[in-house]
């Protein structure tokens, strides 16, 4: 029975192994069958190799997603972390035989695709096929933002950042050198939409002396719907620099070679005399890209740097060389050893027969002149720059002026004194600096320089005399030093462009019109030390809302909102240069004096009852100013208190007014009625000439020294013997033959009177006495013994 039982578990197993290895051949089969149908793929990427330029560095981390299609369909697809050595380790993909074209793609965290491989016509055999794909940027656009950051002690002032084509060097159009914002050590460099690609991105790095310290370049690469954000630490900025010398004609003397490449770590001294030549020219020196002398280059230099020869001609050469030149110019012309005043008279000769040529006058390396004397060069426009020598004291009067082609002039620390006009008219001079040794600064001595933007007035100064400035239209900025003592008059009148100015602490006085026509002039601080503002300061300076005045001021005040000036107790308002709109004089003030002239602005203003005297020129010239209302407190009216003001319609004079000065309603154009009441006294001449609208001029019926016509158009004295103002006389005007004596300008500026009815006879007339300004009516046609109304 055991033996029976041993044989069937015999013939079981034995069944088991033949199934067994039929089924192992079955799957043997298949699997060679399927081998010879299909091929598998073995892949690997990478970037394209290149000989010259860098290859297209594959940042895993970049790699989100990757996606594999043969015949544009997708037949595998890869995330997660390890991308690529997921794709180059995988054994699994199996693809019929044939001819395919792949395409392999990388796309970043935004799901854009950057990168692609592809592989065309590739046949696929059985067993294993290899596919390297040379993976290149895709088109389209992406961003950059780079950051960069120094030590403070770097010097590094300003950067200047653009793309290059990584081919060709050459700037990518759209993406040239610009400069870029530094705030505090860091900078950045921001760009949108760049079109996919690898460039090179070069930064220019600057000290504060606009000096190249270093070029930093790399590769960047962008890439489509990415921004590329790095961050860099500049560090050795300070290496080696090269210098070039520009000869300018010379030559180096036989056996000597110069550095050109130099460590910034220590100074180098430049070549001299004795190595370098030009024939008939000494040399005068080394120059830098600034016009600098230069006899050693100091240590920490970072920036290549250029060096010019500079030759000069002598004294008894200069003049005949000036009038040898050919062509406009410029011409740099660089004079050498002593020098007098003939040898000045001599150039300014020979320029002056060169007017059409550009004159470049370096006078820097001359001796023996002491003076530029006055009128030196006066009227040479084609003198365009001068370096005055350091053995000048002064430059006199009118020197330079009208040298109209003058854009700069150099003034050595040697002169003190610049006499008036010196660079009067001089309208291409953009920029001056006066050293401190000048103390003396003339009348006018910068007139109607209107290109003149910046000056600066040392502190040896102690006084800005009249017009010293004037007219220097484009002037920005002044500083006034502690050492002045008063500002004269008209000394910055019509500096239009001038935004602030600082008054010093030593200021005692400021005189007429010393800020006139500074129509951009927003700010002023007036110190305590003032105590003489004279009228007409800040004539028209519709910009100026902050005129603050010191608290300690012993003589004036300012309101709050620093708009207002005023006497110290605020009962006199002296200026209100920004006045717009519609303005409420403040209760309290009892005298407007020159307060509003200039103001074109003002519509209209309210005179609170407190107010007894509107002063000279409280409105002249305030073009827009309709309408007044003078309160009943006032007692005069001042001389050409309301002069100019061409929109002014109607004005209610109350009966407290017991004078209208000179000129006061002169030039109001549109005043159509003015009734005078029976207080007034004393009216000034030519109180209402001008007034060319005026056709209702009545004098009250009870006044005791004036009169006017029935119909309202002529002023009288009582008895209507003196003629006193036809202001609206246009046509034929009538003159009763009481008349006796016709005032001064009664009609003036009536151009269009043509006919004079006159009720008297022509021997009356002829005894009438005509006082000046009345150029009109003499011109007219006289109808005597006129009878008509």
């Amino acid at each position: 029975m055991k033996n029976l039982i041993k044989f069937f578990m015999v013939m079981a197993v034995l069944c088991t192994v033949t199934a067994c290895s039929q089924a192992f051949e079955d799957v043997s089969n298949n699997k060679k069958k399927q081998e010879t149908t299909k091929g598998r793929l073995v892949m690997k990427v990478g970037s394209k190799s290149r000989t010259i330029l860098p290859d297209i560095s594959i940042v895993e981390s970049d790699i989100k997603t990757a996606r594999l299609t043969a015949n544009g369909t997708e037949i595998k697809s890869w995330s997660g972390s390890g991308i690529i050595e997921q794709i180059e380790n995988e054994d699994d993909i199996l693809l019929d035989v044939g001819i395919y074209d792949f395409e392999m793609t990388f796309c970043n965290e935004n799901g854009n695709v950057f990168l692609i491989g592809t592989i065309d016509n590739k046949e696929i055999k059985a067993g294993d096929n290899s596919l390297i794909f040379n993976m290149k940027l895709s088109q389209g656009n992406g961003n950059i933002a780079i950051g960069l950051s120094w030590e403070v002690d770097c010097k590094i002032s300003k950067i200047k950042a653009g793309l290059y084509d990584i081919a060709t060097g050459e700037a990518v159009a759209g993406y040239e050198a610009e400069e870029i914002v530094i705030n505090g050590t860091v900078a950045g460099y921001i760009k949108e939409n760049v079109p996919s690609g690898q460039y090179i991105i070069k930064f220019e790095l600057y000290d504060a002396a606009d000096q190249l310290l270093n070029t930093l370049t790399e590769v960047i690469k962008v890439t489509v719907g990415k921004t590329t954000t790095e961050q860099k630490v500049l560090s050795n900025i300070n290496t080696l620099y090269t210098i070039t010398y520009n000869l300018n004609g010379g030559s180096w003397k036989s056996g000597f070679i110069p550095v050109t490449l130099h460590n910034t770590n220590t100074e180098i001294n430049l070549p001299t005399a004795d190595n370098v030549e030009k024939t008939n020219y000494a040399l005068i020196g080394w120059y830098d890209e600034n016009g600098n002398k230069v006899t050693q280059i100091p240590s920490n230099t970072a920036k290549d740097i250029t060096m010019t020869a500079k030759w000069g001609y002598t004294a008894n050469t200069v003049g005949a060389v000036i009038k040898a030149l050919s062509g406009t110019g410029p011409h740099d012309i660089t004079v050498t050893g002593a020098i007098t005043i003939d040898t000045i008279s001599a150039i300014k000769t020979a320029l002056l027969n060169k007017s059409y040529a550009k004159v470049n006058l370096d006078l820097s390396d001359t001796t023996g002149l002491t003076s530029i004397g006055d009128e030196a060069f006066y009227n040479c426009d084609s003198l365009t720059s001068v370096v005055i020598p350091d053995s000048v004291t002064d430059i006199g009067s009118s020197a330079f002026y009208s040298c109209n082609s003058l854009t700069s002039v150099v003034i050595p620390d040697s002169v003190t004194y610049i006499y008036g006009g010196a660079f009067e008219d001089c309208s291409s001079l953009t920029s001056v600096t006066i050293p401190d040794s000048v103390t003396y600064i003339g009348s006018g001595a910068f007139y109607s320089c209107s290109s003149l933007e910046s000056v600066v007035i040392p502190d040896s100064v102690t006084k800005i005399y009249n017009y010293a400035f004037s007219g220097c239209s484009s002037l920005e900025s002044v500083v006034i030093p502690d050492s002045v003592t008063s500002i004269d008059q008209y000394a910055f009148n019509g500096c239009s462009s001038l935004t602030s100015v600082v008054i010093p602490d030593s200021v005692t006085k400021i005189y007429n019109y010393a800020f006139s026509g500074c129509s951009s002039l927003e700010s002023v601080v007036i110190p305590d030390s003032v105590t003489s503002i004279d009228s007409h300061a800040f004539y028209c300076c519709s910009s100026l809302t902050n005129l603050r005045i010191d608290t300690n001021n012993p003589n004036y005040s300012s309101s709050d909102d620093g708009k207002i000036l005023y006497n110290k107790d605020k009962t006199k308002l002296i200026a209100y240069p920004s006045a717009t709109g519609d303005v409420t004089i403040p209760d309290g003030v009892t005298d407007i004096g020159y307060a509003f002239s200039g103001c074109s602005s003002l519509t209209s203003v309210t005179i609170p009852d407190s107010v007894t005297k509107i002063g000279y020129m409280a409105f002249t010239g305030c073009s827009s100013l309709e309408s007044i209302v003078i309160p009943d407190s006032v007692t005069s009216i001042g001389e050409r208190a309301f002069e100019g003001c061409s929109k002014l319609t109607s004005v209610t004079i109350p009966n407290s007014v017991t004078k209208i000065y000179n000129y006061a309603f002169s030039g109001c154009s549109s005043l159509t009625s003015v009734v005078i009441p029976d207080s007034v006294t004393e009216i000034g001449n030519q109180a209402f000439t001008g007034c060319s609208s005026l056709t209702n001029l009545r004098i009250d019926t009870n006044n005791p020294n004036y009169s006017s016509s029935d119909d309202g158009k002529i002023l009288y004295n009582k008895d209507k013997t003196k003629l006193i103002a036809y202001p609206s006389a246009t046509g034929d005007v009538t003159i009763p033959d009481s008349v006796t004596s016709i005032g001064d300008s009664a009609f003036r500026y009536c151009s269009s009177l043509t006919t004079v009815n006159y009720k008297g006879t022509q021997e009356q007339w002829g005894q009438i006495s005509i006082y000046y300004g009345n150029d009109d009516l003499k011109s007219a046609t006289i109808n005597y013994n006129y009878s008509g109304e």
